[in-house]
């Protein structure tokens, strides 16, 4: 599945604040300024210190919802131009170039347009050629409209210093969650309904209603821009971890949502709270990856809920909903992580990362479990589970006649399970036997520690 995102880009060379800009304009739609936590919709500005052009992001982006309605809107409150940028399953880009009339107006689509049979727009000049900056020529600016790249995304920055736009920041920024708090050159601001009743925002009911549900169970939603609900296991070595992330649906009166979770251990190169949680999807799963685990031969495996979809009346109840659903799927097999054994059998089942480090190669991915491998002294037994259930599945594929899947390659895999097995723990004993690699685990273990503490617990 490709990438997917919207944002529009606000051309300031008069140098007005746009946040003031932003407030006039959402008042005329009946919003008024208010905090995060009772928020409807959300933005954020980033500048640029080498461009005029302010990069906006937005909650309600998803899916392309609002980005061209608040694209226009501004280039008419501001009397400038503003472009909005939505790519799509990284196929193609659609640029809407708006300006302070309606005869500023274009359109153009870069890379391959759904619609086939017809053919794309590729940019009035006339109207563009006012934009370029440094030396740039409508020639240049055309090859570009007309490229091809594998993911199409990649023009962007190919795009952005024709136009004066910083490559940087439209490599960087392109969905809200992108944006990490405390950043100078960020600016985010908050708005609410005006004169209706009170109302909250999806992170805060997931807040509410699952602080109620997990503290009791020793869960802290730690100090972070992102809603991590952490729960410490005694000995300091794992976290389970609940969150929530938004989700596409491509309906602009309707959200989705998905709750998210894992198991971390301070053996990891980094415990990555600071990342938004579709950064952390190597390693935070849903509630249908948990399903799947518990019941691998369900023949029936679409029936189980894949995300969560709700409008404003429904949001609330849709959060408890999803919370009954995590108890039933991902509660149980977090909380079965609660030493290294276990925490290994967790990995296994889920496919997580449990990559050895027999090349010496200790910078693989921040989320790589695989020096929980030097940790147990069950690793033999560990190993023989995980070949069986691999089998066993392999064994299921072939019997209801999955594609691909044949007798002669089971039979041929059993035959090879011992071999396997000697092989797996000679690699293990390599990694333990070399002095780097304890090393390195309490340099992990000091670190991880310290990420924890500072997100308020006592270890």
């Amino acid at each position: 599945m490709g990438n997917t995102f919207s944002t529009v880009q606000i051309k300031n060379s008069n140098s007005i604040k746009p946040n003031e800009l932003l407030k006039n304009y959402m008042e005329k739609k009946g919003f008024i300024v208010t905090n995060e936590e009772e928020a409807q919709v959300s933005y954020s500005l980033i500048y640029s210190a080498q461009s005029d052009w302010v990069t906006l992001l937005s909650s309600e982006y998803e899916g392309g919802g609002g980005v061209k309605e608040d694209a226009e809107g501004i280039a008419k409150a501001l009397k400038t131009h503003c472009i909005a940028m939505s790519v799509w399953d990284s196929d193609f880009i659609e640029l809407e170039l708006f300006g302070s009339t309606a005869a500023k107006r274009d359109s153009v689509i870069i890379g391959q347009h759904i619609a086939e049979d017809f053919p794309a727009p590729r940019g009035n000049p006339k109207l563009w050629q006012p934009l370029l900056e440094n030396g740039a020529t409508w020639q240049q600016l055309s090859e570009i409209f007309n490229s091809e790249h594998t993911f199409i995304e990649d023009s962007l920055p190919e795009l952005a210093p024709l136009l004066g736009m910083d490559s940087d920041i439209i490599r960087k920024y392109q969905r809200y969650e992108d944006v990490q708090p405390d950043k100078p050159n960020i600016l985010n601001v908050y708005f609410k309904k005006k004169n209706v009743k009170k109302s909250i925002s999806l992170n805060a009911a997931f807040k509410q209603v699952f602080g109620e549900a997990l503290e009791p169970l020793g869960f802290k939603l730690i100090k972070s821009k992102y809603p991590y609900f952490v729960r410490v296991v005694e000995g300091g070595e794992i976290i389970h971890v609940i969150t929530i992330r938004n989700e596409w649906t491509g309906e602009h009166y309707y959200k989705a949502f998905n709750i998210m979770g894992g198991v971390a251990t301070v053996y990891r190169r980094e415990i990555s709270l600071n990342l938004a949680p579709k950064d952390n999807s190597n390693w935070l799963k849903c509630n249908h990856k948990f399903y799947l685990t518990l019941n691998p031969f369900d023949d029936d495996k679409d029936s189980v809920v894949t995300k969560f979809t709700y409008d404003e009346k429904t949001m609330v109840d849709v959060v408890r909903d999803s919370l009954e659903v995590t108890r039933k799927f991902m509660l149980p097999q977090i909380g079965s992580a609660t030493d290294i054994n276990s925490c290994i059998e967790y990995f296994h089942k889920l496919g997580l990362p449990m990559n050895f480090y027999d090349d010496g190669n200790f910078k693989m991915t921040f989320d790589n479990e695989g020096f929980l491998y030097i940790k147990t002294s069950n690793y033999n037994e560990l190993i023989k589970k995980n070949i069986k259930r691999h089998l066993s599945i392999y064994d299921y594929n072939v019997r209801i006649g999955t594609h691909g899947y044949t007798q002669e390659e089971y039979e041929e895999r059993c035959k090879r399970a011992e071999e396997v097995e000697i092989r797996e723990i000679t690699r293990r004993n390599n990694v333990f036997s070399n002095p780097k690699s304890s090393v390195e685990l309490e340099h992990r273990k000091t670190m991880n520690v310290k990420i924890l503490r500072s997100c308020g617990f006592k270890i």
